[in-house]
């Protein structure tokens, strides 16, 4: 006889995705937010954001804007400098939208000049979002900056392990619960 123990979803070693993780409709990443913050304020830049890749949309951004109507809270991922982090599962460094990429929706919608975005990982190892450092003017970004916003992306990275270890666990021990309750005769 089958019992349902609420693991049919996920076992013990499946990985969780963005919406199992709570990134799209669950509360925030204490610590991004904070990352995001500092981004903005080491970069001097006018907008930082960590996008949450969700199918074809861009989704979840968390944002710390000196104008907040410049960012919008989702757009589309296709011929996003996001989907190139996405696809190349590297840092981007664009110095002039407008000239390299002038069909991006970071230009094209959200009237940025210049961004450097570097992967966010999730616990399977793949890129679930990018950290993202926008300018309305364009810019020449540096390796040094480069490393940095690479190292602020592995924290984010670090936290979203950190909550699928929370999310195992909570699974065991609900597991465990169901499992007390099951009389063996």
């Amino acid at each position: 006889m089958g019992s349902n123990l609420g693991l049919e979803k996920h076992k013990v070693g499946d990985q969780f995705g963005v919406r199992e993780l709570g990134l799209i409709d669950g509360p925030p990443l204490r610590g991004a937010k904070t990352v995001v913050k500092t981004t903005s304020e080491l970069f001097d830049v006018s907008n930082a954001a960590l996008i949450i890749f969700d199918d074809a949309e861009v989704a979840g951004v968390v944002r710390v804007a000196s104008d907040s109507a410049s960012l919008s809270s989702s757009y589309p991922l296709d011929r996003s400098i996001a989907s190139l982090v996405r696809a190349s599962n590297a840092s981007q460094v664009v110095s002039s939208l407008s000239a390299d990429h002038p069909d991006a929706p970071e230009y094209r919608l959200l009237s940025m000049k210049a961004v450097l975005a570097c992967p966010v990982y999730g616990p399977d190892t793949e890129p679930v979002g990018a950290l993202a450092a926008f300018d309305t003017q364009p810019r020449a970004w540096t390796k040094e900056q480069k490393t940095k916003l690479e190292s602020l992306a592995h924290l984010i990275s670090q936290e979203l392990i950190l909550r699928a270890s929370f999310e195992t666990l909570r699974i065991m021990a609900r597991e465990r619960g169901q499992m007390s309750s099951v009389n063996f005769v």
